[in-house]
Order: structure tokens, then sequence, then C-alpha cells
């Protein structure tokens, strides 16, 4: 489908961050002054209901690094009980984010999707683009990547692909292919792919993934990629830059790199007096190249 991708050019609130959605975890968190500046991913969404598991269990905060892991296993009803009982209630303008373990899946994703706003199209109106997420290392790998990105771009919106530091070659192709008008990059990275210590998360059987400033240096690297194979092919796409922004001077080497957008997600839940400061240096910024 040819669209256009518009997305506001406030910072981005990755999936669930918050809030799934998008209003905030606890009452009018949304509303605090700086956090209404974020702009919210929903929750990342499936085909069946998927269990996951439970927050206090599967998430460490890793304080000394300033970082975290987690292995939630993105949690969620089935598509169909969200867009019937959640989707309603969203208040905000969002990005919708879903996952498909193949291309048949998502085209099972996608048929239910058109169906439904073809009979209640007032509950979409505040959907601005749909992510992809291709990456979460918690859930069974993606297998046909460019074949869900293909089923997906059926949909009436831009999709965002949200991938991983090593599924870059592949995305590109979809790019050029016209099936992806943004990619986020990246999202949290396998525990043994960033310390070689054991996990603070091994009694559940897993290492779980990490996300914060311990991935800082490996987002970098991939959105430094992706902005010079965009420059070099000519290609036309918006990169969201995400990994490890915990202030104001990380935020402004994303944007060195060739970031459009930034998107900031372990600061906004482990430190919001440090994302409202984000938010601040953020607008400063927006300001002056209005002026410049």
């Amino acid at each position: 489908m040819n669209v256009i991708l518009r997305v506001s050019q406030s910072l981005i609130g990755p999936s669930g961050s918050l809030g799934p959605l998008g209003d905030g975890w606890i009452p009018l968190e949304s509303y605090f002054p700086g956090i209404r500046d974020y702009f919210p991913v929903l929750k990342t969404q499936g085909l069946w209901r998927q269990k996951g598991r439970p927050f206090l269990k599967s998430y460490r905060r890793l304080a000394k690094e300033k970082g975290a892991v987690n292995a939630m296993a993105l949690p969620w009803p089935s598509l169909t009980y969200f867009l019937k009982y959640r989707l309603p209630r969203v208040k905000r303008r969002c990005i919708l984010s879903l996952h498909a373990k193949d291309a048949e899946e998502m085209a099972e994703i996608v048929a239910i999707i058109l169906k439904d706003k073809a009979r209640y199209p007032e509950k979409y109106k505040l959907i601005q683009a749909v992510e992809i997420n291709l990456s979460c290392p918690n859930v069974q790998a993606c297998i046909d990547i460019l074949g869900i990105l293909e089923a997906a771009s059926l949909l009436p919106w831009a999709i965002i692909a949200k991938i991983g530091q090593h599924q870059v070659e592949e995305v590109l192709e979809a790019v050029r292919l016209g099936w992806a008008q943004g990619v986020t990059a990246i999202n949290t990275i396998p525990w043994g792919q960033v310390f070689d210590t054991p996990s603070p998360l091994r009694h559940l059987g897993v290492n779980g993934a990490v996300s914060g400033k311990p991935i800082f240096l490996q987002a970098l690297h991939t959105v430094y990629h992706l902005a010079y194979v965009r420059e070099k092919e000519g290609l036309s796409f918006l990169i969201f830059g995400g990994g490890g922004i915990m202030d104001s001077a990380s935020a402004g080497k994303m944007l060195d790199a060739g970031a459009d957008r930034l998107v900031v997600g372990t600061l906004l839940t482990q430190d919001p007096i440090g994302a409202i400061k984000l938010a601040l240096w953020w607008k400063k910024q927006i300001i002056r190249s209005l002026v410049a």
C-alpha cells in the first residue's frame, strides 16, 4: 500500500512504556509535565492470547549499568479481544504495535484488522502508523521477515519495522520493496550478547533481554549503518533511533548518527524526572530547528 509515514516530532515512548493504552501505568501519568510530550506506541499485540511472565518476577533493574533486563515474553490478550475492548479506550494519537511469528500469521492479523476497521472505522482514527515488532528476544523468533512485512504492508498505515541488530539487511530490502516506511533500531539484546556474567533472571530458565545504557553503542552503530545506506542508495524512510538513550548527550549522539526520531523506553520507566528533563531538552531542539 502506498502510504507516507507522518509521525509527530515528539519523543517516542516504545511499546508498553506508557502503559497498554498509551496513557500511563498509573492514573493521570500521561498528564504529568513532560510525559505528555512522549508519543506512545501501544503495547505489542499478537493473534492469539499469550500469557507471558509476571512483571515483578521477570524484570530486574540494573542500577549500576543504568539499564534493565526482562523476560516478560510479550504478554497480550487475543487480537480480537484487544480490538473489541481495549482499542476503543485509547484516547491519544498513537502507533499500533503487532507481532507475528510468520507471514501466514501476519496475514491473519491483517485480515482481522481490515474487517474490523471496515465495520468500526472510528476506533482506528487515532492510529498514525503500525509498528511490526520483529525482534523481541523473549518470544519465538520471527520466520520470514520479508514475508511478514509484505503481509503487513496491506494495512492502510505506514509500517515501522522494529528490529534487532542482526536484522538490518532484511529490513533494508523490505524498505527497497516499499513494505516498510520506517525502521526502529534497536530493540532489546539477549543478555549473553551484552554481558558475560550470569543473568539475574536465570532462575526462570532464561537469561532475558537487556535494554538501557548497556546496549547504546550497538544501537548507535545500527542507526549509523541505516543512515549510511539510506544516503548511499537514496532510500526514503524514517529512522527511529533507540536503545540506551538516557540523557541529552546520548540523544544528541543518536541524532548525529542519523536518527530522525528518538525512542526512549528505559529512561521513562526508571527515571521519570530524567525523562521529563529530556523532553524539555527535545522541545528546545525543535524550536531551534524551526527558527534556524
